[in-house]
């Protein structure tokens, strides 16, 4: 049928590009790199999210020698939350083209693919937020080789950013401050062994006199609030107006007097009294991911 426009109707154009999966496996572009690991990847479509995230595991050393080297295939997990270890062999793979020498750009088309098969909130050409990408990915890796089935980083399958009441900090595994699946009992994997670390929260009672409240929590990465110039986060640099790394981890660690809904309950008067919190890196990871 004719279709006619009159003045005041909003004609809406929709385009569409097709991208065929085969041209963006094979965007790769031969030749030395000027040093080891400086090889850029293929962008496909709005996928800086992801390129950034992979360069960012690939210049983490501890972790690209324990896939470079071959050591994760020992580890692979056949847990149903795994993929077999056919996520671990396409990021191993992609290891070893960034730093092999042989390609200026590569593509992570292939890798790219793994990850829209478990996760297929990233299928697509749309733009996502690297952190949330990093976090799936860094799940997906510890159960590729998981000691032990069950055990979640970050807490990915549960929720992406289950954050503390401040949104300051991220658990790895629940709230009852035990290392369990971190520690030196074989549970975990080597992800965990690289990036877990744990946060002490210690509540102290203003009025009464009682043994502070501690509890250790499990973390794989932190997040950090950044002042804007002029706050009072902490000591910015008055001529460039930025705001500094340690004045953010500074204030992580600050004392914080509790709004009264957020009081503790103290067991001596058993009833929620006036109290302070205060934070702690109590143990530190291989490598600290910061948020």
């Amino acid at each position: 049928q004719d279709c006619k426009l009159t003045e005041g109707n909003t004609l809406h154009l929709v385009m569409r590009q097709t991208v065929t999966a085969p041209a963006l496996s094979s965007l790769q572009t031969p030749g030395v790199c000027e040093s080891p690991g400086a090889c850029g990847l293929s962008n496909m479509g709005n996928t800086c999210y992801l390129n950034s995230t992979l360069q960012a595991l690939s210049n983490t050393v501890a972790l690209r020698r324990y896939y470079d080297e071959g050591h994760y295939k020992a580890d692979i997990s056949t847990s149903p939350d795994s993929m077999g270890g056919r996520l671990a062999d396409g990021f191993a793979n992609l290891l070893r083209s960034l730093w092999g020498g042989s390609y200026t750009v590569v593509s992570p088309g292939k890798l790219r693919e793994l990850i829209n098969e478990k996760w297929q909130q990233f299928a697509g050409y749309q733009q996502h937020d690297a952190q949330e990408l990093l976090m799936f990915f860094l799940d997906g890796l510890h159960e590729d080789v998981n000691r032990k089935s069950g055990d979640k980083v970050g807490g990915a399958a549960k929720a992406v950013t289950e954050a503390s009441e401040e949104g300051q900090v991220t658990s790895a595994a629940g709230s009852n401050g035990e290392m369990g699946d971190g520690g030196d009992g074989g549970d975990g994997s080597k992800i965990m062994d690289i990036f877990q670390f744990q946060v002490r929260s210690k509540i102290t009672f203003n009025e009464i006199e009682e043994e502070p409240s501690l509890k250790y929590e499990p973390m794989v990465y932190l997040s950090l609030p950044v002042a804007s110039a002029g706050s009072d986060l902490g000591s910015l640099d008055a001529g460039a107006q930025r705001v500094h790394l340690m004045d953010c981890l500074h204030h992580f660690s600050s004392h914080e007097e509790l709004n009264q809904d957020d009081w503790a309950y103290c067991e001596r008067t058993r009833r929620c009294e006036r109290s302070s919190k205060k934070l702690d890196i109590w143990s530190a990871p291989e490598c600290l991911i910061i948020h």
